[in-house]
């Protein structure tokens, strides 16, 4: 029996129009910039990653940086779509809109609303369902008119995120398909077209739509799709130079993150999921980074809304559908990546004069702290607060303060 989901009060009374829109965006980023001072929204530079040393890490600076692309790429299951709604999260938050092209159409939004836990965050998602590429072209076009009809003066981000670029096909497939039932008699070369297609639609695009537009892009990839003319191997490449040195933007996936889940675990009615995050290709940092970092999925079975959210909670009921709550434990991730033994990146003597990790499991201590028998995620959550240790931290992992690009 289908079920019914509690509507916020702003839902209740129609969608809000694009000024509406427009104007919540703004006052999140204003708010954002002023709750985060050096760390928030800076046009400039891009989205902050404050409170996040494991994904500065990655990305080699501590924003992500505007008019770039990123690539979560995996293997089926390894919760890449997830993944990149973190990202859109974040962009939301600091005041960015998001739009959606959801070309695979197996979305769980409820999940996607457990990740946002914030229903006016999630209403403002522009969704399109694109399956080819000429489509994908059209959605994509159509969100940069509607930005910049809700933000004329182009004063908050936009972040487009495609799930997943696998799943598109080709005109010709799409033919063949219509006409014969049967679309074996162009399968053969309709990969190719289609990464030629691609590619050669954002190696436009984006320099074009990006020309004084805070866009970030968001690509949900399976590793064995490549985007080049011969829909194989080596990924794509910038677009042409038109300066001398080095002074043009790789728009062309700045970075590549693959994402290998390595475990499940069930409790009660929480799901676990240990991920490796790994820098497979990246324009700003080194390859070869890696961190691991668990994902929590609560509910839905008598999950009820936290305080924050904004959801009626006068008319839910019991049959109300619950929203599946994913959180990712950045805490956890960064005592990890502090503690692993071989293979480090970093010097463990540079690392021991900023501080000292003792322990194991939930009896974890750090002197300069203060802390003795905390959990991991405890110590992590510690050293996250503390300004001071993650600017020296910073410095040791080789993160950027606000690279200029």
């Amino acid at each position: 029996m289908a079920r019914k989901v509690a509507k916020s009060a702003a839902s209740a009374k129609g969608k809000a129009s694009d000024v509406d829109v427009y104007a919540a965006m703004q006052a999140l980023s204003d708010q954002a910039s002023h709750q985060f001072g050096d760390f928030g929204v800076d046009k400039i530079w891009g989205i902050s990653l404050e409170g996040n040393i494991p994904l500065q890490y990655l990305f080699g600076v501590d924003v992500i940086p505007l008019g770039r692309m990123l690539t979560l790429a995996g293997a089926e299951g390894s919760l890449k779509s997830l993944m990149g709604w973190y990202f859109m999260n974040l962009f939301a938050m600091r005041g960015g809109i998001p739009f959606f092209s959801d070309v695979e159409k197996k979305t769980n939004y409820d999940q996607v609303r457990g990740i946002f836990k914030n229903d006016m965050l999630y209403e403002r998602i522009n969704k399109r369902f694109p399956s080819t590429v000429s489509e994908l072209s059209k959605a994509m076009a159509e969100a940069a008119e509607k930005y910049d009809e809700i933000c004329p003066k182009r004063e908050v981000p936009i972040c487009y995120m495609i799930d997943s670029i696998g799943a598109l096909t080709s005109e010709a497939a799409m033919t063949a398909l219509d006409a014969t039932g049967d679309a074996g008699n162009v399968a053969g070369f309709d990969g190719a077209r289609r990464a030629f297609a691609l590619t050669e639609f954002l190696r436009n695009f984006l320099p074009a739509k990006g020309d004084g537009r805070p866009f970030f892009v968001i690509l949900i990839n399976h590793l064995k799709v490549k985007l080049n003319e011969n829909g194989g191997g080596g990924g794509f490449g910038p677009p042409a130079k038109t300066s001398l040195g080095g002074a043009h933007k790789d728009y062309m996936n700045t970075y590549t993150l693959e994402l290998i889940k390595v475990g499940t675990q069930e409790v009660k009615s929480e799901k676990r999921a240990k991920i490796i995050m790994k820098t497979l290709k990246s324009a700003l940092s080194p390859t070869g980074l890696k961190i691991e970092v668990m994902a929590r999925t609560k509910g839905p079975i008598n999950e009820r809304y936290p305080e924050h959210d904004t959801v009626d909670t006068a008319v839910e009921t019991e049959d109300d559908v619950q929203r599946l709550y994913v959180d990712f434990d950045w805490d956890l991730s960064l005592v990890e990546l502090l503690t692993r033994e071989k293979g480090s990146t970093f010097e463990k003597a540079a690392l021991s004069d900023v501080l000292t990790i003792t322990g194991s499991g939930n009896s974890m201590s750090c002197k300069r702290l203060g802390l003795s028998s905390v959990s991991k995620g405890e110590l992590g959550a510690a050293i996250h607060a503390d300004a001071q240790v993650c600017k020296e931290l910073q410095n040791v992992l080789g993160i950027f303060r606000k690279r200029h690009f």
